[in-house]
Protein backbone atom coordinates (compact mmCIF):
# COMPACT_ATOMS: atom_id res chain seq x y z
CA UNK A 1 0.00 0.00 0.00
CA UNK A 2 2.97 2.24 0.97
CA UNK A 3 4.58 1.89 -2.62
CA UNK A 4 1.44 2.75 -4.31
CA UNK A 5 0.55 6.05 -2.40
CA UNK A 6 4.47 6.67 -2.72
CA UNK A 7 3.87 6.30 -7.13
CA UNK A 8 0.23 7.95 -6.96
CA UNK A 9 2.07 10.94 -4.99
CA UNK A 10 4.59 11.50 -7.41
CA UNK A 11 2.63 11.04 -10.67
CA UNK A 12 0.33 13.57 -9.05
CA UNK A 13 3.63 16.34 -9.00
CA UNK A 14 4.76 15.41 -12.09
CA UNK A 15 1.88 15.93 -14.17
CA UNK A 16 2.04 19.58 -12.74
CA UNK A 17 3.04 21.84 -15.42
CA UNK A 18 7.00 22.51 -14.68
CA UNK A 19 10.26 23.33 -16.83
CA UNK A 20 10.60 19.71 -17.95
CA UNK A 21 7.46 19.26 -18.72
CA UNK A 22 7.20 22.12 -20.91
CA UNK A 23 10.32 21.23 -22.84
CA UNK A 24 8.54 17.65 -23.67
CA UNK A 25 5.49 19.00 -24.53
CA UNK A 26 6.90 21.57 -26.68
CA UNK A 27 8.95 19.14 -28.44
CA UNK A 28 6.19 16.74 -29.13
CA UNK A 29 4.03 19.68 -30.47
CA UNK A 30 6.57 21.31 -32.71
CA UNK A 31 8.94 18.06 -34.23
CA UNK A 32 6.62 15.32 -33.78
CA UNK A 33 5.69 12.38 -30.88
CA UNK A 34 9.52 10.18 -32.42
CA UNK A 35 11.67 12.98 -31.83
CA UNK A 36 9.98 13.53 -28.17
CA UNK A 37 10.54 9.87 -27.18
CA UNK A 38 14.08 10.57 -27.12
CA UNK A 39 14.07 13.01 -24.01
CA UNK A 40 12.12 10.47 -21.70
CA UNK A 41 16.01 9.15 -20.84
CA UNK A 42 17.03 12.09 -20.41
CA UNK A 43 14.75 12.93 -17.98
CA UNK A 44 14.57 9.99 -15.97
CA UNK A 45 18.04 10.56 -15.18
CA UNK A 46 18.18 14.15 -14.50
CA UNK A 47 15.41 13.34 -11.54
CA UNK A 48 17.21 10.22 -10.61
CA UNK A 49 20.32 11.79 -10.05
CA UNK A 50 18.87 14.94 -8.35
CA UNK A 51 16.73 12.83 -5.76
CA UNK A 52 20.25 11.27 -4.82
CA UNK A 53 22.08 14.35 -4.67
CA UNK A 54 19.55 15.90 -2.30
CA UNK A 55 19.51 12.91 0.40
CA UNK A 56 23.07 12.61 0.05
CA UNK A 57 23.18 16.55 1.23
CA UNK A 58 20.36 15.81 3.49
CA UNK A 59 21.64 12.84 5.13
CA UNK A 60 25.11 15.05 5.95
CA UNK A 61 23.23 17.45 7.10
CA UNK A 62 20.81 15.98 9.25
CA UNK A 63 23.74 14.28 10.75
CA UNK A 64 24.76 17.36 12.33
CA UNK A 65 21.05 19.14 12.32
CA UNK A 66 18.65 16.57 13.58
CA UNK A 67 15.85 18.99 12.95
CA UNK A 68 17.02 19.62 9.00
CA UNK A 69 14.44 17.70 7.61
CA UNK A 70 11.25 19.38 9.23
CA UNK A 71 13.21 22.17 8.57
CA UNK A 72 13.17 21.48 4.83
CA UNK A 73 9.72 20.04 4.84
CA UNK A 74 8.33 23.42 5.85
CA UNK A 75 10.25 25.27 3.15
CA UNK A 76 9.28 23.43 0.49
CA UNK A 77 5.38 23.82 1.32
CA UNK A 78 5.83 27.31 1.72
CA UNK A 79 7.25 27.29 -1.97
CA UNK A 80 4.28 25.76 -3.25
CA UNK A 81 1.83 27.85 -1.83
CA UNK A 82 4.22 30.83 -3.26
CA UNK A 83 4.03 28.63 -6.65
CA UNK A 84 0.38 28.32 -6.35
CA UNK A 85 -0.19 31.59 -5.47
CA UNK A 86 2.00 33.14 -8.84
CA UNK A 87 0.12 30.89 -11.23
CA UNK A 88 -3.16 31.74 -10.58
CA UNK A 89 -1.99 35.91 -10.48
CA UNK A 90 0.22 34.86 -13.43
CA UNK A 91 -0.75 32.04 -15.74
CA UNK A 92 1.01 28.63 -16.37
CA UNK A 93 3.75 28.89 -18.88
CA UNK A 94 3.43 25.35 -19.93
CA UNK A 95 2.59 26.57 -23.83
CA UNK A 96 5.15 29.15 -24.14
CA UNK A 97 7.52 28.33 -27.01
CA UNK A 98 11.09 28.41 -27.23
CA UNK A 99 13.63 29.45 -30.40
CA UNK A 100 16.57 27.62 -28.35
CA UNK A 101 16.43 23.80 -29.30
CA UNK A 102 15.31 21.59 -27.16
CA UNK A 103 17.84 18.31 -26.38
CA UNK A 104 18.30 15.54 -24.41
CA UNK A 105 21.53 17.02 -22.77
CA UNK A 106 18.61 20.87 -22.08
CA UNK A 107 16.55 18.14 -20.40
CA UNK A 108 18.67 16.51 -18.48
CA UNK A 109 20.14 19.54 -17.27
CA UNK A 110 16.61 21.65 -16.68
CA UNK A 111 14.91 18.57 -14.59
CA UNK A 112 18.84 18.36 -12.37
CA UNK A 113 17.51 22.10 -10.78
CA UNK A 114 13.85 21.36 -11.07
CA UNK A 115 12.32 21.85 -7.86
CA UNK A 116 10.20 18.95 -7.86
CA UNK A 117 13.06 16.94 -7.18
CA UNK A 118 13.95 18.59 -3.93
CA UNK A 119 9.63 17.90 -3.10
CA UNK A 120 10.76 14.19 -4.07
CA UNK A 121 13.77 14.17 -2.00
CA UNK A 122 12.71 15.43 1.47
CA UNK A 123 9.40 15.25 1.37
CA UNK A 124 7.71 12.07 -1.12
CA UNK A 125 10.49 9.42 -0.24
CA UNK A 126 10.14 7.50 2.57
CA UNK A 127 12.94 6.85 5.22
CA UNK A 128 14.09 2.86 3.76
CA UNK A 129 16.96 0.93 5.15
CA UNK A 130 17.02 -2.38 3.30
CA UNK A 131 18.86 -2.22 -0.54
CA UNK A 132 15.07 -4.20 -1.75
CA UNK A 133 13.44 -1.10 -0.31
CA UNK A 134 15.84 1.32 -2.32
CA UNK A 135 15.56 -0.49 -5.36
CA UNK A 136 11.75 -1.09 -5.39
CA UNK A 137 11.11 2.87 -4.86
CA UNK A 138 13.93 3.96 -7.17
CA UNK A 139 12.46 1.92 -9.84
CA UNK A 140 8.77 2.54 -9.30
CA UNK A 141 10.01 6.29 -9.32
CA UNK A 142 12.24 6.22 -12.53
CA UNK A 143 8.50 3.90 -14.27
CA UNK A 144 6.26 6.77 -13.25
CA UNK A 145 8.67 9.56 -14.26
CA UNK A 146 8.54 7.66 -17.52
CA UNK A 147 4.92 7.03 -17.81
CA UNK A 148 3.85 10.55 -16.74
CA UNK A 149 6.60 12.10 -19.17
CA UNK A 150 4.71 9.96 -22.20
CA UNK A 151 1.23 12.03 -21.51
CA UNK A 152 3.41 14.97 -21.27
CA UNK A 153 4.73 14.09 -24.81
CA UNK A 154 1.57 12.65 -26.09
CA UNK A 155 -0.38 15.98 -24.98
CA UNK A 156 1.90 18.49 -26.88
CA UNK A 157 1.18 16.13 -29.42
CA UNK A 158 -2.88 16.23 -29.41
CA UNK A 159 -2.22 19.88 -29.11
CA UNK A 160 -1.90 20.69 -32.80
CA UNK A 161 -5.92 19.61 -33.17
CA UNK A 162 -6.91 20.70 -30.14
CA UNK A 163 -5.16 24.20 -28.81
CA UNK A 164 -8.25 25.55 -28.44
CA UNK A 165 -10.45 23.44 -26.66
CA UNK A 166 -9.11 24.31 -23.20
CA UNK A 167 -7.84 28.13 -22.02
CA UNK A 168 -4.85 29.04 -20.48
CA UNK A 169 -6.48 30.97 -17.59
CA UNK A 170 -8.28 26.72 -16.90
CA UNK A 171 -5.06 25.16 -16.78
CA UNK A 172 -3.40 27.62 -14.54
CA UNK A 173 -6.24 27.54 -12.00
CA UNK A 174 -6.36 23.66 -11.97
CA UNK A 175 -2.50 23.62 -11.30
CA UNK A 176 -2.77 26.05 -8.75
CA UNK A 177 -4.92 24.67 -6.59
CA UNK A 178 -3.47 20.95 -7.56
CA UNK A 179 -0.51 22.85 -5.61
CA UNK A 180 -2.34 23.87 -2.62
CA UNK A 181 -3.85 20.97 -2.12
CA UNK A 182 -0.35 18.57 -2.56
CA UNK A 183 0.94 21.60 0.18
CA UNK A 184 -1.81 20.89 2.25
CA UNK A 185 -1.27 17.09 2.41
CA UNK A 186 3.12 17.39 2.80
CA UNK A 187 2.04 19.54 5.80
CA UNK A 188 -0.19 17.34 7.53
CA UNK A 189 2.55 14.78 6.55
CA UNK A 190 4.84 16.90 8.24
CA UNK A 191 2.71 17.14 11.59
CA UNK A 192 1.94 13.37 11.72
CA UNK A 193 5.59 12.34 11.62
CA UNK A 194 6.82 14.68 14.32
CA UNK A 195 4.01 13.96 16.18
CA UNK A 196 5.73 10.88 17.46
CA UNK A 197 9.16 12.78 17.83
Amino acid sequence: MEILIFTLTVAAILMLPGPTNVLLLNRARVEGLTRALRLIPAEVAGYLLAVLMCRLVGTAMITVFPQTVPLLQCVLVIYLLWLASKIWRVGSPALVTSKVPITSCRVFVTTLLNPKAAIFAFVVFPTVSTNVSIVTYGLAFASTIALVGLGWIFLGHSLKFFQNTVSEKTVSRFTAGTLVAFALVAAGSIVSRNAHW
